[in-house]
């Protein structure tokens, strides 16, 4: 998670919508750059806990349930940005769009 994370590509849209989102007065959060920063450190600790490489799990060593950890990391950080807890497990549950939908991301 560095530079090129947030100036091009998904840390674009993701930076574009929470301000969006601020200004929509839907997330009760002051800053969108460090708004952005928590979501992308909480996905990627999220990756970490996950990852299968090196020693043992981060996951196991905490102690950490690994069932739904994504959406649960996903409701975290909607509830950082001031979205009531049901609210936040709600919309964290729901399902992922399909990525045959999806405009393409052009990187450059």
């Amino acid at each position: 998670f560095g530079v090129p994370a947030v100036t091009r590509g998904l840390g674009v849209r993701l930076l574009r919508d929470v301000r969006r989102s601020i200004e929509a007065k839907r997330f009760a959060i002051a800053d969108p750059t460090m708004a952005t920063m928590l979501a992308g450190g909480c996905v990627m600790a999220t990756i970490a806990a996950q990852s299968t490489t090196g020693a043992p799990r981060l996951a196991g060593a905490l102690g950490l349930d690994e069932k739904n950890i994504a959406s649960r990391a996903a409701a975290v950080i909607l509830e950082a940005f001031g979205v009531a807890r049901a609210e936040a497990v709600g919309i964290a549950a729901k399902p992922l769009p399909s990525l045959a939908a999806a405009r393409p991301i052009v990187l450059g």
